[in-house]
This record gives structure tokens, C-alpha cells and sequence, in this order.
């Protein structure tokens, strides 16, 4: 199965890239390709939903999982270990689940139970953003654990990306209202 795996690595944001290289993917080719098992597509699949789709939730990315697991020969207890590694339980348990309602995708029931142990992390919670859509104060909640999860560097790209986030809001409300 083919995935367009991309993401912004210059943010730090994904860890599922260090993942990937390390536990993941091989190089065939002239070309030297990489190419990665399907437990590490199906997480790069849910980090990218949960980061960057979580608002607008596009089916794409659901139907991706969805293959993933029904025509790959996945090893559960390699997505498990991945996740829990990468500290992605939590994006892999919220997509997973929102696989199963919309398109039917089964997982089995250990590792579901397990992914609801690996999301149990509050702090885990607010960094990612999910479980928390109704709470007032959500945003702020956010940007105060991301910024003492990064180090002096992080800090100061994460403070310039809030800055031009908060500048365009208005840009964004202007184009909705039309």
C-alpha cells in the first residue's frame, strides 16, 4: 500500500519520523526509496489526523487506517510498542476509534484496552489536544504544556508560531463568515 508520508520535521513535531527511522523502513531501488512497515504508516496515518485534521476530520486519512489494517499483515504488538515508544497512544486510540464508528474498522479488543491505558496521561491529553474539545480554556491549557514540554530553542519557535497563529486568526474568521 502506497502512503504520501509527509510531515514538519524543521517544528519538532512529529516523533513518529525518529520512529520511523529506526524501527521501520527499508530502502529498495536505484532510487533507495524508503518504504515503511504498515504499523509505522498506520501511525504516521493517526499522528497526522490527530495533529493536523482533528478539527475537520478528513475521511482520507480514516480509509488509509482503515486498508491498513484490513489488508496488511499488521503486527499489533509492534503498533502497541511503537506507540507507546513515541508516546502517540493516545492520537492512535482517538483515530482508531473514529475509524470504527465511521468506516467499521475492527481492532481487537486487548488493544484497545491497551490503547486506552497508554492515553490515560493527562498531560499526554493536553498535548495533543483531544478529550478536551468542550473545556473552556482548551487552547491555553494547550500552549502551557507544550511550552514546558520544549527546551530554550523549541520555546522560542513555538512563541514566533503562536505569534503568526494569533496575527491570522482574523484572516481565518473573515473567510468562514463568507
Amino acid at each position: 500500500m502506497c502512503c504520501d508520508v509527509h510531515c514538519n520535521n524543521g517544528a519538532d513535531r512529529y516523533r513518529l519520523i525518529t520512529i520511523a527511522l529506526k524501527h521501520g523502513c527499508t530502502r529498495i531501488g536505484i532510487a533507495k526509496t524508503l518504504v515503511h512497515d504498515p504499523a509505522v504508516l498506520l501511525l504516521h496515518a493517526c499522528a497526522h489526523l490527530a495533529l493536523h485534521h482533528r478539527r475537520d476530520l478528513h475521511l482520507i486519512w480514516l480509509v488509509d487506517m482503515d486498508r491498513l489494517i484490513c489488508r496488511a499483515a499488521l503486527d499489533w504488538a509492534r503498533v502497541l510498542h511503537l506507540a507507546e515508544a513515541g508516546g502517540l497512544g493516545l492520537a492512535v486510540g482517538a483515530c482508531l476509534g473514529a475509524a470504527g464508528r465511521w468506516l467499521g474498522t475492527r481492532v481487537p479488543a486487548a488493544v484497545r484496552e491497551e490503547l486506552v491505558r497508554l492515553a490515560a496521561d493527562p498531560a499526554g491529553r493536553a498535548m495533543w489536544g483531544l478529550g478536551d474539545e468542550l473545556m473552556t480554556g482548551r487552547w491555553w491549557r494547550r500552549a502551557a504544556a507544550t511550552w514546558a514540554a520544549f527546551d530554550g530553542r523549541q520555546r522560542g519557535r513555538y512563541a514566533a508560531w503562536l505569534a503568526l497563529r494569533v496575527a491570522y486568526r482574523p484572516v481565518e474568521w473573515m473567510r468562514r463568515l463568507r
